[in-house]
């Protein structure tokens, strides 16, 4: 890699970073480490990023409201089985508090797992289709994409 390649390199890591700690300032639970290259937003598929975002806010000011900024921890995010899975947990968590609005969180996640199945995973619009195979709901754009690049893999309409 020459000297070009690395400034470039540098100043790209730098925005990422600059742009990731912005957001963990927002939303908390999103950190992952330390060095702030990677947030648990960029686990989620490229497709489910905003719809995710809006969940993420929502939680956010719940936990801002109950003085709860640092019970939530997210510890993996993943698709499975062409929805959304978030894993998490609640620390620092005195037993007392285990109320309404812990339920309200567990809600939010719940419904954003569901709800993810609606939209393609590639794009975010609505979809309309699912790979067989490996099961991922995509939007008509995406599905003829897929269909040209891989033409083993099935692609037929939601049931």
């Amino acid at each position: 890699m020459n000297l070009v390649e690395r400034v470039r390199l540098f100043f790209s890591e730098h925005k990422i970073i600059k742009n990731n700690k912005k957001l963990v300032k927002k939303i908390p639970f999103l950190k992952m480490d330390d060095n702030y290259k990677r947030t648990w937003l960029d686990e989620v598929p490229y497709g489910w990023q905003k719809f995710a975002l809006i969940y993420f806010e929502k939680i956010e000011t719940i936990l801002n409201d109950h003085n709860a900024k640092d019970y939530l921890r997210i510890t993996e995010v993943k698709e499975k089985w062409g929805k959304l899975r978030i894993y998490y947990s609640f620390v620092n968590n005195p037993k007392y508090e285990q109320n309404k609005w812990i339920e309200d969180i567990d809600r939010l996640f719940a419904t954003l797992e569901k709800e993810s199945w609606k939209l393609c995973i590639d794009c975010g619009a609505v979809a309309s289709y699912q790979t067989n195979d490996y099961v991922t709901p995509v939007c008509g754009k995406c599905k003829e994409v897929i269909e040209r690049l891989y033409p083993n893999v099935t692609v037929t309409p939601k049931s």
